[in-house]
């Protein structure tokens, strides 16, 4: 089946490492796929392309998921969106819902919930179940590996917000963090970066800029971790 015959989905996240695990497994369940890093670009590419669903991240740069929601919702937008996020509190989710999401999937990405939420929503996929787990663990410990290689660079970012209190800045880091740390089995990182972005989002940023150091700490552990056995 070329491209053109494939049905198009929209990925909507600021982070590459979320999009790019996030269109292997579409691109493998036999979508054409579509990418935007942020809320305006979504609207954007919503509206000019027939996209049979859009996965939208909530927390972004420039245009958050909601908003772009609102948005589209106004526009008569019909295709699914669906709330892609590491959010684990129930309440939230659920308001994710009643503002017009048609369901939610949490990060980390796991394909089976990808393949079986575009089933229920009436999209049909293909997929060969045991080839597909291989290779889509194949890209996990791709990403993983590019994640540990780019560690020294975030590592650099944080220590910077840290020492320069750049709240937001922080604030962005952590949101990343805590669904790519995850993704790739570091828990903890994953944890820690969960609780810093809870604490600016409640304005506890002190709280937050102590539980950094931290994280930053725990980040040198992984890198000098993995220095020392390459």
């Amino acid at each position: 089946m070329n491209s053109q015959s494939k049905a198009k989905i929209l990925i909507v996240d600021d982070s590459d490492t979320n999009r790019m695990l996030l269109q292997f497994t579409l691109e493998e369940l036999g979508y054409h796929v579509l990418e935007a890093p942020d809320g305006n670009r979504a609207v954007e590419l919503a509206l000019e392309e027939n996209c049979a669903a859009v996965f939208m991240d909530i927390n972004m740069p420039k245009m958050g998921g909601i908003e772009a929601l609102q948005i589209l919702k106004s526009l008569n937008y019909d295709s699914p969106i669906i709330a892609c996020s590491a959010e684990e509190n129930s309440e939230a989710i659920e308001n994710y819902l009643q503002l017009g999401f048609s369901t939610f999937v949490p990060k980390p990405i796991e394909p089976e919930l990808i393949a079986k939420t575009l089933f229920e929503l009436g999209i049909a996929a293909t997929v060969e179940s045991h080839e597909f787990k291989q290779k889509h663990q194949a890209k996990i410990a791709e990403l993983r590996e590019r994640f540990i290689v780019n560690l020294p660079v975030t590592i650099d970012g944080l220590t910077i917000a840290f020492k320069t209190a750049n709240i937001e800045r922080l604030r962005r880091f952590c949101h990343i963090l805590k669904a790519n740390a995850g993704q790739f089995g570091f828990e903890q990182v994953s944890q820690i970066s969960r609780h810093i972005e809870s604490e600016i989002l409640a304005s506890r940023n002190d709280q937050a800029l102590t539980k950094a150091k931290e994280l930053i700490f725990k980040l040198h552990k992984i890198n000098e971790q993995h220095s020392s056995s390459s």
